[in-house]
């Protein structure tokens, strides 16, 4: 099988440092190739030449310095980028989260008579009005590429038309089937290192990784800070400019805080390890790709809002979850600091159920059987996969 992604970055392949999305697309590829599938990654705007990494060919989707400033993104880079997709004529085309390249990637798929699937990276990828909440300090043609007009051409032109919308949880599921749109469920790829780091425990009480924005909970953080003044923190990843000063001062000059900035993603591994908890502030979440490196580290999440699946429910939970409290939140973490044994339990817990569910092997396989359902043609073959996809999730 032919199988070619669109990333806004290849740095995945590798030791590079990227978003969750861009990490998910790198895996899979790099997996499925270790399957024998021919995979190719097609970057917007790549000046390198073209080359292969970890058994994945890299290939640029357009020329950066080309066409007219204001006007190219519509008279030269979609339909350079359709071009270069129909090129490799791919069997299946992949794109994962809100993007405006998706209506490219369905249109090539279309002229191939190839299958184009559409991966959701976040609950708000279904929204038509984004943003992340916070003071918007860009550009018109920034807010632009992230608002509503954007939003609606996204859905139209990409979730609508495309072969199979792939949802990451049982509610994004269900919102996919009240829009109307073909979907299923396809696990989130986890790859934890082969050897755990020694000394697991003797980092932070808590950790925190993600970009601090406003859509990771940076203020929710700061104010968490504030309150669990005698636990430890160590908070990882890259301060966002629209994010103002006092606000970035008032979190990470805590004397509670440890600042380790944007690390390798081997070091990000290793902190996980060595903490207690990995906490997430996020107002809204789809899965995110921390709680299940976490969890693979045997390291239990205490989360905000975020709950997917309800795994951070019931009693065999795989941390806990505040509803979106930061009052509810800061007691659980206190709770579950203080009782080793439910910390332990629920790190084994989340430790099987990564294996289980979103080991490179099942990921890869669920992928291939939906692809084959889809190109097989036949509505019931691609029905009974749907339905797989609604009770696995």
């Amino acid at each position: 099988m032919r199988v070619c992604a669109v990333c806004v970055t290849a740095d995945g392949l590798g030791t590079g440092m990227t978003g969750g999305a861009e990490n998910q697309v790198a895996l899979l590829l790099s997996h499925l190739a270790t399957r024998g599938h021919e995979t190719t990654l097609v970057v917007p705007g790549l000046d390198d030449l073209p080359s292969t990494r970890e058994g994945v060919r890299i290939l640029s989707g357009w020329d950066s310095h080309k066409g007219a400033r204001g006007l190219r993104a519509f008279t030269y880079r979609l339909p350079r980028l359709r071009q270069v997709l129909r090129e490799v004529a791919a069997d299946a085309f992949y794109i994962r989260g809100f993007s405006t390249f998706a209506s490219s990637v369905v249109a090539a798929a279309h002229d191939v008579g190839a299958c184009s699937l559409l991966a959701l990276a976040h609950d708000f990828d279904l929204r038509l009005k984004r943003g992340d909440g916070g003071p918007i300090r860009r550009g018109l043609y920034e807010r632009s590429l992230d608002g509503r007009a954007a939003s609606l051409y996204y859905r139209q032109r990409g979730l609508r038309r495309a072969s199979c919308v792939i949802a990451q949880t049982q509610s994004q599921l269900e919102r996919c089937r009240l829009l109307g749109l073909r979907s299923a469920c396809v696990s989130n790829i986890v790859e934890p290192p082969q050897e755990k780091a020694q000394g697991a425990g003797d980092g932070a009480h808590a950790v925190w990784v993600g970009s601090l924005s406003w859509k990771k909970g940076v203020e929710e953080l700061a104010e968490l800070v504030d309150r669990l003044h005698d636990v430890s923190f160590e908070i990882i990843g890259p301060v966002r400019p629209s994010i103002p000063r006092a606000t970035v001062d008032r979190l990470l000059q805590g004397h509670n805080v440890r600042y380790l900035g944007e690390l390798p993603h081997a070091l990000v591994w290793e902190r996980m390890w060595r903490s207690r908890i990995l906490i997430n502030t996020s107002p809204a979440e789809g899965f995110a790709n921390v709680m299940l490196e976490a969890w693979a580290m045997g390291t239990p999440v205490v989360s905000l809002a975020s709950n997917p699946d309800g795994l951070l429910s019931g009693d065999e939970s795989l941390g806990l979850c505040a509803g979106g409290s930061l009052t509810d939140m800061a007691s659980m973490i206190r709770r579950l600091l203080a009782d080793d044994e439910s910390r332990e339990s629920a790190g084994h817990r989340a430790a099987e159920y990564v294996r289980r569910a979103h080991s490179p092997s099942e990921v890869c396989r669920q992928f291939e059987e939906l692809v084959g359902a889809i190109r097989a043609g036949g509505r019931e073959a691609y029905g009974r996969r749907l339905e797989k996809g609604r009770s696995e999730s």
